[in-house]
């Protein structure tokens, strides 16, 4: 996984709907982003800062816990019958969102973790 993953969410700009993507890690030190089609500039107030803050922590973690998911699997049981996941492939494979109103809107902000060999073949 690669630590410097993004996040990512719809501009709310009417007639605009442009993935506004940022890195969590490079924002932690700012409260402002912008939208690069429309320019509309998003402020962070102290909760989604906050919120921000705990997906960094997140991130951190498990980049930290890489060797542990490494050897690790979740096994999903249905109907009797037993499949193994590596942890590793599941983060890169789902999609977490952080859902939250911005504008008077629902905005799902997409947290995306990158594969390892995806950043090494750069």
């Amino acid at each position: 996984m690669q630590l410097g993953s993004e996040l990512e969410f719809h501009c709310v700009e009417e007639n605009c709907d442009e993935l506004v993507h940022f890195s969590v890690l490079e924002t932690a030190g700012k409260n402002t982003i912008k939208c690069g089609k429309c320019n509309r500039v998003y402020t962070f107030g102290q909760e989604l800062l906050q919120k921000l803050q705990l997906f960094e922590k997140l991130l951190r973690t498990l980049h930290e816990s890489e060797s542990i998911l490494s050897t690790t699997n979740v096994v999903v049981d249905v109907h009797g019958k037993s499949v193994r996941i590596p942890f590793r492939l599941l983060l890169t494979r789902l999609n977490t969102e952080l859902n939250l109103q911005i504008a008077g809107k629902e905005v799902h902000i997409s947290f995306r973790i990158r594969p390892l060999n995806a950043v090494q073949a750069k």
